[in-house]
């Protein structure tokens, strides 16, 4: 009887919209970044020297995304009501159990990730991170620890919840993470990305104040993209992986990668040790998460059709499929 009385029509129209501007921030992000590409590498062609520079090359890559695609997103939503919900204080120990939950949901997504694209591609898929993770220029920690934080931010958590959360919490910090998970465009980072994408979008919808989530963003970005690549850097791993060629080193050799192998170690055991407490916090207060009921909130029932097979919404995900699997197919004709 609930779901005969529920008229439907407004939060498909507030779905639609959020998705309209979620499809038009990554179609023009998509075009920007083929255009300035194609201009770039034309000029690469005639001076060489230019793909040399590590900062051009995250402006060409980024710029485009952050600079151009966020803002277009943004003025689809210009003059759009928002629903302001009651607030709830951060503390710093609720801060803390979020950021150690945070590291399971990073690392076991980031395997299944892994495991899902070497088995659906047959192995030809490649991590697009591979070819930014071990440039430890100041570019890309302002890139990847600062702007993107920032601004993924404002368009998957504030954009979505503000305009959906009248229609329910759990299906708008959802759609939320689905959103940008497939923003992502590789199920290498899908998987994590959508955990990520739900328990920031959770801090949110609970705080009401987008700083928690940037803060928490930043310090996982820093970590996964920043600190252990920077690590990595510094070891031999074609050495360390031959037992027979460490067991031959000097004394001074080994004293010399010790600091590195030291660093590496120790930011493994905080992972590991991190997210077992993590995954002990996701199974112990797992039935503690609440979700307020709201006014306009929608019968369970209808959720998918009316949040996700609306206009804007399929728009959105059809463009991030269709990149998702010439991901895929690409690395296999190009091979």
């Amino acid at each position: 009887m609930e779901t005969q009385l529920y008229d439907s029509t407004p939060a498909k129209k507030s779905y639609s919209r959020v998705g309209l501007a979620l499809f038009v921030f990554t179609l023009v992000t998509i075009v920007t970044q083929l255009v300035i590409g194609g201009v770039y590498a034309a000029l690469v062609a005639v001076n060489p020297a230019l793909g040399e520079l590590g900062w051009l090359r995250w402006i060409v890559n980024f710029a485009p995304i952050y600079v151009i695609g966020v803002p277009c997103g943004l003025l689809v939503m210009r003059g759009a009501e928002v629903c302001k919900t009651e607030e709830e204080k951060m503390t710093f120990g609720r801060f803390v159990m979020f950021f150690f939950i945070c590291l399971p949901i990073m690392y076991v997504g980031n395997i299944i990730g892994n495991i899902f694209s070497s088995i659906i591609s047959g192995g030809t898929a490649v991590n697009p991170l591979e070819k930014l993770a071990f440039d430890n220029s100041i570019m890309k920690v302002l890139v990847v620890a600062v702007a993107a934080p920032v601004f993924e931010e404002l368009m998957f958590r504030r954009l979505i919840v503000d305009h959906t959360i009248r229609y329910g919490e759990p299906a708008a910090i959802i759609f939320s993470g689905v959103a940008f998970g497939f923003f992502h465009m590789n199920f290498f980072q899908f998987f994590y990305a959508f955990g990520l994408g739900c328990l920031f979008a959770y801090v949110y919808v609970r705080t009401r104040k987008l700083r928690w989530s940037i803060i928490l963003h930043v310090i996982i970005n820093f970590m996964g993209s920043v600190i252990a690549p920077a690590l990595l850097s510094g070891l031999d791993l074609e050495l360390l992986s031959d037992p027979g060629a460490v067991a031959n080193l000097s004394e001074e050799a080994l004293m010399e990668i010790a600091p590195a192998m030291l660093g590496y170690f120790a930011y493994t055991g905080f992972i590991l040790t991190g997210s077992v407490v993590g995954l002990v916090l996701i199974i112990t207060r797992w039935k503690k998460l609440h979700f307020n009921r709201m006014p306009e909130e929608m019968p369970r029932d209808t959720v998918f059709r009316t949040a996700y097979l609306n206009p804007g919404a399929i728009l959105f995900y059809a463009v991030c499929f269709i990149m998702i699997v010439l991901n895929l197919v690409l690395p296999f004709i190009q091979g």
